[in-house]
């Protein structure tokens, strides 16, 4: 049986430490509900509602850029004949991209296959000399599968993360801090509901303003303008 092992994880996005700490997203929200005492809204059901906005703007960021929240680790996989599942990573949300790496050259892309199907009819020994197939590999549940790897070799991970839950007055969303205040509208406009409440209609227009303003900043962030001197002769 095939052995995996985890190397360290990278992420492509890393939050700065400022912005609204829980306790200062739960005044906002209130204030935005008009409760700032917490008589209609107790704390335990805003947390809620701030985490599932979080979870809002996240699809909002992914929408626009599915790598923003990208984390990727090294597998160690070892040959063998049979197939080899282990589990995801604890914080995995969705899958983006899984590749074999080479040592020299460009790196194999793995190929999802149906878990019912992983083991096709053929015969890899008709292969022509120097040719091999590419990883497959299959997504069951909350773990991932390795169809019988023939060689050893280094399979990277990359994935989009799940944010942290938010639970202590001091937890920091991961949410890019200048659109903190949207996670605390999108939190009102659940608040709102669960009242059965339409939200304001200058706060619904501030939340929807902050919401394209959010999506132009994720896709301007993957812009790259090419740079180049104009030489007057």
């Amino acid at each position: 049986m095939s052995t995996i092992t985890g190397a360290a994880l990278t992420s492509d996005y890393t939050p700065a430490d400022s912005g609204l700490k829980l306790g200062e997203m739960l005044s906002v929200t209130r204030e935005y509900l008009d409760d700032p005492n917490g008589r209609r809204h107790k704390r335990n059901v805003l947390v809620r509602h701030i985490n599932a906005a979080q979870a809002d703007c996240k699809r909002v960021i992914e929408q626009a850029d599915d790598s923003f929240f990208s984390v990727m680790v090294d597998l160690t996989v070892v040959g063998g004949d049979n197939d080899y599942e282990f589990d995801l990573p604890a914080d995995f949300s969705k899958l983006l991209h899984i590749e074999k790496v080479v040592a020299s050259g460009t790196p194999t892309p793995a190929v999802p296959i149906n878990f019912a199907r992983r083991h096709p009819i053929g015969d890899e020994r008709f292969l022509p000399e120097g040719l091999s197939t590419p990883p497959t590999y299959y997504l069951r549940d909350d773990k991932i599968g390795i169809v019988r790897p023939g060689d050893s070799y280094t399979l990277r991970l990359y994935y989009s993360r799940a944010l942290p839950r938010l639970d202590a007055d001091a937890d920091s969303s991961d949410i890019p801090s200048d659109y903190h205040d949207l996670v605390c509208l999108q939190a009102a406009k659940r608040g709102f509901g669960s009242e059965q409440r339409q939200m304001p209609p200058d706060l619904e227009g501030l939340r929807q303003e902050l919401t394209a303003q959010l999506r132009t900043y994720v896709e301007d962030r993957q812009r790259q303008y090419p740079a180049f001197v104009d030489i007057l002769e």
